[in-house]
């Protein structure tokens, strides 16, 4: 933090173990041996997950000591009244006033713009959650003493946790600072995240949510294969299907085939509307071209070419290397033509499609084609051949059974097979969509350098009707730059804005700072003004020679509201890398600090030592409280009897 600004964002904790920060030596914890078949991953410890293996009967019998201790203090603080009551009336009066002094005004003249606190965030049950992505630490807020006691009455309240909070409760003296909660986006159905590179998208993003993942299907886009070497034995033990889409063979030697033609039916309807969807993702638009004429012809020839080899192909030939063998070779594709104008499947639509492609001619026709085979280039080189052949899966089981889906490009070949992800993650979603209606079985698409995907229908739509389908998307930008340049300058981004929860860290450039800070809104605060002012006069009496003279000086100070931004775009950029700011709808702007998923464990709560350690303290500090409060009520009665307290005597009696 740069500024004193800064400072009024929430405390983030950021428990990193010491095996963490070790590097060269052997442990779980580091990051190049993050996973070697030994993480245990866990939800976010706090101290309600923490007792989730401790209720059993030694907490209820360290529940029953609590409620002794707290019976005894209550016995002994009504003795206290009886034998002060001055006092006491007087002592209440103060403790009141000192509350009513501390509590905090709101201020909304000029707005209302604030951080989400640990108890909205807890009303919103986004820290309890055991599933979601994991957006980050805040610190946690131990339980008022009051509110303590009344837990441990509550038999809906597992003795662990009554224990616990009670116990936390009484030693804040002791310990200031709470435990730090992770907070999960448990309830969220799309997201967009945007950080630069470097700063740790898929070490505090993607791969804890990958890891964490026990039921739901998922399909990532994974550019330089990390995800699929770290998490994909991970997916087996879960009882996933792992399927590696590599045609480079960055991740395995041995990589899945899919073959987009293979899930199109001969006998369905939806022949043609599949092929012109295909073809819509092969041929990619930036928004710049002069003429659309060339892409919608291109896109067109391509349509009518898988749709004839859908109805007509059988094994071999029916596959993308078939599509593009017609449109390559020019006496198969004239024959093409001349069998769709004379066909009469699909009530004469394929016969439409054939006349279309006979009216260009000569030099249109050339264009045409060189438009095409540009779109259709990728096809051309053994890699994509071999991964496009035949499927390895059914795509239909993205709804039916848990299986996660890599699809791994290397860097270099992210621009060149641009084509090649588009057709691969357009077919996956209509899969989906194939489904049916259904949310018990969620789809999540992880799409690291979503840039990469630009424009597509496909996309646009699982983002605005995806949910009823159990879709659900995750986007990963460098900046907002980028999604603009991707989806157009004319709104198209705000398909994107509006319809998912934003993540924003380690901001560099000037237009996504400014967007952060504008969303955030402004606050209202007191600012000081002060002024000082002086003079001097002098007068001249004939009757006096010496005449006279005065001076005056004065200096007001007064306070007046005005409004502030939040954060200003200056102070966003400033803010560490590892701060992580989180826009929701419902919930207010959420300040966090992420965790490396080597960092902390991922799992249900802290290991079996320190909970026997948490047990033991919680025991001794019980029974030190029974003991205490057992001598000083042994004291108290001894001194209602003595013969210098009638006030005790009379009460006793």
């Amino acid at each position: 933090m740069t500024s004193a600004r800064l400072r009024n964002m929430p405390a983030c904790g950021n428990r990193v173990s010491k095996r963490a920060k070790m590097t060269g030596k052997s442990g779980w914890r580091t990051p190049m041996n993050a996973y070697k078949g030994r993480i245990r991953f866990a939800s976010a410890f706090s101290y309600e997950a923490c007792w989730k293996c401790t209720r059993g009967t030694p907490m209820r019998y360290c529940r029953i000591v609590l409620i002794l201790a707290i019976t005894l203090a209550a016995i002994e603080l009504l003795l206290l009244i009886i034998a002060a009551p001055k006092f006491m009336t007087f002592l209440a009066v103060a403790l009141f006033l000192i509350y009513r002094s501390r509590r905090k005004g709101r201020l909304d003249a000029f707005g209302t713009a604030e951080w989400a606190s640990y108890g909205a965030l807890k009303r919103k049950g986004m820290l309890e959650a055991g599933e979601g992505l994991c957006i980050g630490l805040v610190t946690g807020q131990r339980p008022t003493l009051w509110a303590s006691v009344v837990n441990l009455f509550r038999r809906s309240v597992p003795a662990a946790i009554a224990c616990e909070q009670l116990v936390m409760a009484v030693r804040q003296f002791n310990r200031p600072t709470p435990e730090p909660v992770k907070v999960r986006l448990n309830k969220v159905v799309h997201l967009a995240a945007f950080a630069p590179t470097g700063v740790g998208k898929g070490t505090s993003l993607i791969l804890p949510f990958l890891l964490g993942l026990i039921r739901d299907s998922v399909v990532i886009y994974d550019p330089k294969g990390e995800a699929c070497n770290l998490t994909a034995q991970s997916f087996r033990d879960r009882g996933y299907q792992v399927v590696v889409l590599d045609p480079y063979q960055v991740a395995t030697k041995t990589p899945d085939g899919f073959n987009p033609l293979a899930m199109i039916d001969k006998d369905s309807p939806l022949v043609i509307d599949h092929a012109r969807a295909m073809a819509a993702e092969m041929v990619v638009r930036t928004g710049n071209e002069p003429d659309p004429h060339w892409n919608d012809s291109a896109e067109a020839f391509i349509a009518a070419m898988i749709a004839l080899t859908c109805l007509y192909g059988d094994g071999a030939n029916r596959s993308l290397q078939a599509v593009r063998s017609l449109l390559t070779d020019p006496e198969r594709m004239q024959a093409a033509i001349k069998v769709m104008v004379g066909d009469t499947a699909m009530s004469g639509m394929i016969a439409r499609m054939g006349h279309q492609l006979a009216t260009l001619k000569d030099k249109e026709l050339a264009s045409v084609l060189s438009t095409t085979n540009r779109h259709m280039r990728w096809l051309d080189t053994p890699a994509i051949a071999n991964s496009t052949r035949e499927s390895t899966f059914d795509p239909l089981d993205l709804t039916k059974k848990p299986l996660a889906v890599f699809v791994v490009l290397p860097v270099d070949q992210m621009k060149a097979q641009a084509g090649y992800l588009r057709l691969v993650m357009g077919s996956l979603l209509r899969a989906c969509v194939a489904g049916g209606l259904q949310e018990q079985h969620k789809v999540h698409f992880v799409l690291d350098e979503a840039a990469s995907l630009g424009e597509m229908d496909a996309l646009e739509q699982a983002l605005n009707i995806g949910r009823g389908y159990g879709i659900r998307i995750q986007l990963y930008y460098q900046s907002t730059g980028q999604l603009k340049k991707c989806w157009g300058v004319d709104g198209g981004d705000q398909v994107v804005l509006s319809n998912t929860t934003q993540i924003f860290f380690g901001v560099r450039d000037k237009d996504t700072a400014e967007y952060v800070s504008a969303m955030l809104g402004e606050e209202t605060i007191w600012v000081e003004s002060s002024g000082s002012n002086s003079g001097d006069s002098t007068s001249v009496n004939r009757n006096d020679p010496g005449g006279s003279f005065s001076v005056s000086r004065g200096r007001n100070t007064g306070l007046q509201q005005q409004a502030r931004k939040l954060l200003k775009p200056e102070e966003v950029v400033a803010l560490d890398e590892r701060t992580a700011i989180t826009l929701t709808p419902g919930v207010k702007p959420i300040a966090t600090t992420l965790v490396r998923y080597y960092e902390e464990p991922l799992g249900n709560g802290a290991g079996r030592w320190r909970r026997l350690r948490i047990r033991v303290e919680v025991w001794l500090a019980s029974i030190l409280l029974l003991v205490v409060f057992s001598v000083l009520g042994a004291q108290m009665t001894r001194a209602m009897f003595h013969p210098q307290h009638p006030p005790l005597r009379r009460a006793a009696k």
